[in-house]
């Protein structure tokens, strides 16, 4: 091995991709630097580890840059094209193993073919993600990768009241909005067994008792799915509903709008007016 230094860069944790940019290190006179495996990751967007690898080359700590495929590097042609000039300009290599060698002269016109058609199918696809979700949100299918709490998913794929959670979740509405703490609903639900949707995906809802923090309490307390609604968009801490798509009858609601709007104080009176504005 040479005394330069690589940084390998592996999107989707899969092993092949890795084992592909060590053989390349080893052939090519370099020596393994950072290894950076990413996961559940779009290369639509701007990523943090990402970045971490461009400015060590930025910074003259390493060398050049591999990735797998262009694809996983990026699928957005203007930062695609941003962030390898990034590295040329600072004197490093950029190559992605499906075809981009920034040592050779061609590589900006053929980096700027793929990325363009990358981009491209990326935006389709998006499009057609939404068009699905939109259906299932109509149909009262609640689009989430795993359950609410005190909900579980009926033959049709909508929800059903859980047997046993759904009436705690309920009695941790009720006793917030009358002004008992975050720490008493988690208590009450970390009491009754009550097991989150995230730990359930995680496969560890058998064991007795999950620890409630205020914070997820929160979470829970402010998503208007146990309004009965079914719908897709961001419910962000004391500022108002953004929804791209919504069903206000999608399955049988936990409590009501006005004991869901004080269990969420201060944000109660602006959620209640747009609601009942929009005639619900």
């Amino acid at each position: 091995m040479g005394d330069r230094e690589i940084d390998s860069d592996r999107f989707h944790a899969l092993d092949i991709q890795a084992t592909s940019t060590a053989q390349w290190v080893t052939q090519h006179d370099y020596r393994q630097g950072l290894h950076v495996p990413e996961t559940e990751v779009s290369g639509g967007r701007e990523r943090p580890a990402l970045e971490e690898l461009i400015r060590r080359v930025e910074l003259g700590q390493t060398g050049a840059l591999v990735v797998a495929n262009l694809s996983r590097f990026s699928r957005n042609t203007l930062l695609g094209l941003r962030d390898i000039h990034r590295i040329v300009e600072a004197g490093g290599r950029f190559v992605a193993l499906d075809g981009i060698d920034t040592q050779k002269p061609e590589w900006e016109l053929f980096a700027t073919i793929r990325l363009a058609i990358d981009s491209d199918y990326l935006n389709r696809s998006r499009q057609g993600f939404d068009a699905v979700r939109a259906r299932l949100i109509t149909d009262g299918i609640h689009v989430t990768t795993w359950g609410n709490v005190g909900y579980v998913s009926g033959p049709d794929r909508r929800y059903l009241p859980h047997p046993e959670w759904a009436k705690v979740i309920t009695r941790g509405f009720e006793d917030r909005a009358n002004g008992a703490s975050l720490s008493h609903v988690a208590d009450l639900w970390r009491d009754s067994g009550v097991v989150s949707g995230r730990e359930s995906a995680r496969g560890e809802s058998r064991r007795m008792r999950q620890e409630w923090s205020t914070g997820s309490v929160g979470q829970v307390l402010r998503r208007p799915v146990y309004l009965g609604w079914a719908y897709w968009g961001r419910v962000p801490a004391g500022g108002p509903l953004d929804f791209r798509y919504v069903n206000r009858n999608a399955h049988e609601p936990l409590t009501d709008l006005e004991t869901w709007s004080a269990a969420n104080r201060p944000r109660a009176a602006t959620v209640g007016r747009r609601a009942r504005r929009d005639g619900d």
